[in-house]
């Protein structure tokens, strides 16, 4: 039997004077995105637009899309611009 292989997902912030980039790669699925969340949402009281690239993003699972949708929605409510620009 092969080992089980946890999938994983790496964020690697760019702070820039008047932008924050969040640079992901990986999987965004049940396993994963807490680290997600948890990441982009340390970013919204910095105040400055955040921009999530998922250029290297290889799946994303029914979870997956939910912490995108929960992230945006606290970005808002925060009045935070946060997007996830097209490649």
């Amino acid at each position: 039997m092969s080992p089980q292989l946890t999938p994983g997902l790496d964020v690697r912030i760019d702070k820039q004077p008047n932008l924050t980039v969040a640079w992901c790669a990986g999987k965004v699925v049940i396993e994963t995105w807490p680290k997600l969340s948890t990441t982009l949402r340390e970013l919204i009281p910095e105040g400055k637009p955040i921009r999530v690239d998922l250029s290297a993003i290889d799946w994303v699972d029914s979870v997956g899309i939910g912490a995108f949708v929960s992230v945006w929605a606290s970005a808002k409510k925060a009045g935070r611009d946060l997007k996830f620009p097209q490649s």
